[in-house]
């Protein structure tokens, strides 16, 4: 009779799957904590005087800060392709070196999904010396082991199904949050570009004001004709770099989307697929699903350690705008995600606009002077009032704003039959229409002014990325953070899985073999008992 201690004895075969996962565990504890791993963790119209202080100020602030490096403190990290040494060069995503060192931050995905190809070598060539070097006979196993196997198997099969919907989760959740994000900043460029170019609109129109003798030199209109040409441009390269960026990102997204769903779902089979051949004892399809998860676990730990990396250039990337909305002016390569509209361009067209509607007030109400009120400034057609030079503005002169309704008293109803517009102060309906064409252009410089001056502060860029580090980059974070660790518990899962797939379908084998062998040697032995033989017949 077999000894009882026999069925809790482990045959050889299978000792080194119920150990491997310890000296797995063992080797990562050892390699870690050499790899020095780090956690990853209206005025503007009132006076000319203000406004040429500010453009002086942000050329100096631009001669000072343009080689502000971004996001310093958080992005000193070891370097592997300068020997581990510090990288100290601020968030840039030109420079391989910051690359290699965002990238050493998934290091311990990396390193486990290495160890467990290794460990899934080590053991095939011992599994292989085992079988052809140190034959065994098959031994039974005990009912309470076969029940614990399949319990943790339960649990570990659990771990991974969690693993894949989290991973799911994670990833819808995470590229809604960037859609939204680049949905965000593409519509404020174009905003931008609408308005940039209504602006270009508003000066080239400048050019067809006439009342009277007064109509702007051939000189202004030359260089009004050369700043349109500068706005059209700066506006149609605004909108073409915005939308090829975020287009070039919509693409990567939508393939790591698929990616991930494609991942979740394969996977999420494969684990049904190991439970079912383990527990059915489908061997031969077993060790081959085994086969291929155990390469797609290294690869889903190559994942988690790149979605580690993402998380912290993602945190960079946030750090790095708020650095820059406080440093406007400093030349990095945030203008590859939103741009700022070119200095120069943006100073002539805020340059022009107040000389335009400076010049045009002065000459009209020159003309009116001198022409319709007879050389008087308060008698007769009202003037307008200057917003560029309010200094110079004479008692009782309107607003642009509403110097239209101011003026209507004053047409003549019926010039053709009346002598009332030969009287001073009186406007012809031609006068009174060029008056209101030239009303529009000027309201549409002074509007332009101030979003003019927004461009030169690239004010615009600041309040949008504002916008999305307070908005979008915490949400963002947490999503990417749900990946990695649906992938992290994916792994896991599945690496003890794989284990117990082993162990729980050679204790079925045993079982099965034992209980073969029991019933061959009852029918070999034959009835037992002492009963007589029956007596031969006379």
């Amino acid at each position: 009779m077999r000894k009882s201690s026999d069925a809790f004895r482990p045959p050889t075969t299978w000792r080194l799957p119920l150990l491997s996962p310890i000296l797995f565990l063992l080797c990562i504890s050892l390699i870690l904590p050499h790899l020095g791993l780090q956690p990853s963790s209206a005025a503007c119209l009132s006076d000319s005087t203000e406004w040429r202080a500010a453009r002086r100020v942000l050329q100096q602030s631009n001669v000072s800060t343009t080689y502000l490096k971004l996001a310093q403190d958080r992005t000193e990290r070891p370097d592997p392709l300068n020997n581990f040494y510090t990288y100290r060069d601020g968030w840039d995503v030109r420079n391989k070196y910051y690359w290699a060192s965002v990238g050493y931050t998934g290091a311990p995905g990396f390193v486990l999904a290495g160890a467990w190809l290794a460990t899934g070598l080590a053991t095939l060539f011992v599994i292989c010396c085992c079988c052809c070097c140190c034959r065994h006979r098959l031994r039974g196993s005990h009912r309470g082991g076969n029940f614990f196997s399949l319990i943790f198997l339960l649990v570990f099969t659990v771990i991974a199904v969690i693993g894949c919907v989290v991973l799911y989760v994670g990833q819808g959740k995470s590229h809604n949050e960037l859609s939204a994000t680049l949905d965000y900043v593409v519509g404020e460029s174009e905003l931008v570009v609408n308005k940039l170019r209504n602006t270009s609109a508003i000066i080239y129109e400048s050019q067809s004001i006439v009342f009277l003798q007064f109509a702007l030199s051939a000189s202004r209109k030359a260089q009004i004709e050369n700043l349109d040409t500068q706005l059209n441009d700066a506006a149609v390269t605004l909108e073409t770099k915005t939308k090829d960026n975020a287009q070039n990102i919509s693409d990567v997204l939508n393939r790591v989307r698929l990616s991930m769903i494609v991942v979740a779902g394969v996977m999420l089979l494969l684990v049904a697929l190991g439970f079912l051949f383990s527990v059915l004892g489908m061997t031969v399809l077993m060790y081959m699903l085994i086969l291929i998860v155990w390469i797609l676990v290294a690869g889903t730990w190559i994942l988690c350690g790149v979605y580690i990396m993402l998380n912290n250039v993602v945190g960079d990337t946030c750090v790095s705008m708020e650095e820059w909305v406080a440093n406007p002016s400093a030349q990095t390569n945030l203008q590859d995600i939103l741009p700022c509209v070119d200095i120069n361009t943006t100073d002539r067209a805020l340059e022009q606009a107040k000389i335009i509607s400076n010049d045009t007030i002065t000459g009209i109400n020159g003309v009116i002077t001198a022409v319709l009120n007879n050389g008087s400034q308060t008698q007769g057609l009202p003037l307008m009032c200057n917003p560029i030079q309010p200094n110079l503005n004479s008692p009782g002169c309107v607003d642009t704003g509403s110097a239209s309704q101011k003026w209507l008293p004053y047409v003549c109803s019926n010039p053709g039959a009346s002598q009332d517009c030969q009287l001073g102060g009186r406007l012809t309906p031609q006068l009174y229409s060029q008056l209101n064409t030239s009303v529009f252009v000027i309201n549409g410089l002074n509007e332009s002014i101030p979003f003019l001056l927004d461009l030169a502060n690239c004010q615009f860029v600041r309040q949008v990325f504002t916008n999305i580090r307070e908005q979008h980059c915490h949400p963002l974070r947490d999503y990417i953070s749900w990946q990695f660790i649906g992938l992290a518990l994916l792994s896991g899962g599945l690496m003890f899985s794989i284990w117990l797939w082993i162990i729980f379908n050679r204790r079925r084998r045993h079982r099965f073999f034992h209980h073969i062998q029991d019933h061959g040697q009852f029918i070999a032995s034959g009835p037992t008992g002492h009963q007589p033989s029956p007596k031969a017949a006379p």
